[in-house]
């Protein structure tokens, strides 16, 4: 018996369906052995697809496009297809019944047969279970209070200055001296630097170390100072000039350069330079005039105005990270630095004191010392 797809005949991707054949002019009504295939898109390939048995429970009510095989069949031969050996099915026993026949109006299906033919299968209803989903509660917590914190409904510029009485313990900078190390003195490369040392010497009226501190009695003061060498070192560095931590032995950099071309465009910025030239000079922080060029072992970098906010006045800038060769960047970013006492270590201060003392009676008093920083002289060889 041949069973399978005439020459010509496709069919689509949802036409996979599966059908029962069942000829009521049959001999074994009684009995009748089914097996089932599923009917398949044919290959483009010689190799035919092997029949096997279908589960009844899959198909309720359709039938299969494939013919019936019998028990007693052991091939199957496909028109056009490479024929495939088979074993025998089991056969299985179907009660025939007056659904199984096939309609009147039912069309051919192939070799003369009729049978309805779905266009889709049913979809399997197949129980399923799962375990119950334990609700979690969202826990509920409460806003924090910012108004518990003593800055918090203070203006933003007063926020930094509330002390609460569980504060953690600073350093001042006078108690940051016992561990300091001693300040640097110039490096062996620039002890050697003969042209620089040749231009100190041939023009020491441009190159004097001048400060108004008195260094003997300041050295005195610290006699009892537990870190006798950062004392000695800061001592040194008010006689001799101090060394900024800078790192000169760089190839690249040129024995001297002239980086002050700076063009100042208006007229108030020319005369407030000149003021302040004239006045560095009396004070000795600035070289009286030399010539237009620099000598060797000189680095000369620009002077620029800035203004000062909500003011008709200026800055006098020295501009010492002017690139390229800028003296800072000689200077490593973490050497240099030291941190000075603020408002916030003398709020601490009064607060400490007024947690021990009460509402005592207290007298403060403040000392400004001008131009500071300018009190503090260079080594000649920077």
């Amino acid at each position: 018996m041949e069973s399978g797809l005439q020459h010509g005949i496709l069919l689509s991707r949802q036409q996979r369906l599966s059908s029962l054949i069942v000829s009521p002019n049959s001999n074994n009504m009684g009995n009748i052995y089914s097996s089932f295939s599923p009917l398949s898109h044919p290959s483009l390939t010689t190799e035919s697809s092997a029949l096997t048995g279908q589960p009844e429970s899959e198909l309720p009510n359709a039938v299969t496009c494939s013919s019936l095989i019998s028990g007693n069949s052991s091939t199957s031969t496909c028109t056009g297809y490479k024929t495939q050996v088979v074993q025998p099915l089991e056969p299985r026993v179907v009660a025939l019944n007056k659904e199984s026949v096939a309609p009147k109006n039912a069309k051919h299906v192939n070799n003369g047969m009729k049978a309805n033919v779905p266009t889709q299968l049913l979809p399997a209803a197949m129980p399923m279970s799962a375990r119950n989903v334990v609700s979690t509660p969202t826990p509920q917590l409460n806003a924090k209070n910012n108004t518990s914190e003593p800055w918090a409904t203070r203006p933003r510029y007063l926020r930094n200055y509330v002390w609460p009485d569980e504060q953690p313990s600073s350093v001042s900078s006078a108690l940051a001296t016992e561990y300091m190390l001693p300040v640097p003195s110039p490096p062996v490369n620039e002890l050697s630097n003969f042209p620089a040392i040749r231009t100190i010497q041939q023009h020491p009226h441009l190159f004097k170390i001048i400060t108004p501190i008195n260094v003997d009695l300041f050295e005195s003061y610290l006699l009892q100072h537990p870190n006798c060498l950062f004392v000695w070192s800061v001592c040194h560095g008010l006689r001799e000039g101090f060394w900024p931590w800078a790192i000169t032995d760089n190839p690249e950099y040129p024995l001297m350069w002239d980086n002050s071309h700076w063009l100042l465009r208006e007229a108030a910025h020319v005369e407030f330079v000149r003021e302040q030239r004239d006045l560095e000079i009396r004070f000795g922080q600035f070289s009286p005039s030399f010539g237009p060029d620099v000598l060797p072992g000189m680095y000369s970098m620009p002077i620029g105005v800035v203004p000062k906010p909500h003011l008709d006045k200026f800055w006098l800038v020295v501009d010492q990270s002017a690139e390229p060769f800028s003296l800072n960047s000689m200077i490593p970013k973490h050497e240099g630095s030291i941190q000075l006492d603020n408002l916030h270590d003398f709020g601490r201060i009064l607060h400490n004191v007024h947690k021990k003392f009460g509402n005592a009676k207290l007298v403060t008093f403040k000392s400004d010392v001008s131009r500071a920083y300018r009190l503090l002289p260079v080594h000649l060889l920077w």
